[in-house]
């Protein structure tokens, strides 16, 4: 339908926003594992001597700690492979989310007409009210493609934040 977004544009286009996502999530997860890894071999070493601390590592702690590195890789594919599909913009914080930008665009429109509106007056009678309202009600013929343009950036845009948070807070809680 024209001036409706296209779900499957909407996902193409947040796919290209969010490729970096997956890079930054590995280098995100290598970080923390070689920050934890030296951590954890510079408190052996500081608690041990090297016979022991070397042994801990390399029998006990490496394998775990590999093991969790490898589990951490295939959540962080589990959570880029849903958002290889099509956006779903069913969910209520989209929605609201979507309808608050749009609102905020409607009420800068609304702005912008009153403020040419009074550009050359200091105050408004009850006789200007008619005028303003006409005024206000007075929409250009849109371009449909420019409304459809609108509406997929829109909609992208707010998918995006939405699920910018959602990943974010993912990536951290594992």
């Amino acid at each position: 339908m024209p001036g409706f977004p296209n779900p499957l544009l909407v996902g193409e286009i947040f796919r290209e926003y969010s490729g970096p996502w997956e890079g930054l999530a590995r280098r995100y997860i290598n970080d923390v594992w070689d920050t934890t890894k030296s951590f954890v071999k510079q408190a052996l070493q500081y608690l041990t001597d090297a016979t022991v601390s070397d042994a801990l590592l390399r029998y006990l702690l490496d394998p775990i700690m590999d093991n969790k590195l490898k589990l951490a890789y295939i959540k962080l594919d589990e959570l880029i492979s849903i958002h290889k599909e099509h956006p779903e913009t069913r969910n209520h914080y989209f929605t609201d989310m979507y309808n608050a930008l749009q609102r905020k665009q409607s009420e800068t429109e609304t702005t912008n007409v009153l403020k040419k509106a009074f550009a050359h007056r200091s105050e408004i009678t009850e006789d200007d009210i008619p005028s303003l309202v006409a005024t206000l009600q007075q929409k250009p013929e849109a371009n449909m493609n420019l409304v459809a343009a609108e509406s997929t950036y829109n909609a992208m845009k707010t998918f995006y934040k939405v699920v910018k948070s959602k990943f974010m807070l993912l990536m951290l809680s594992y």
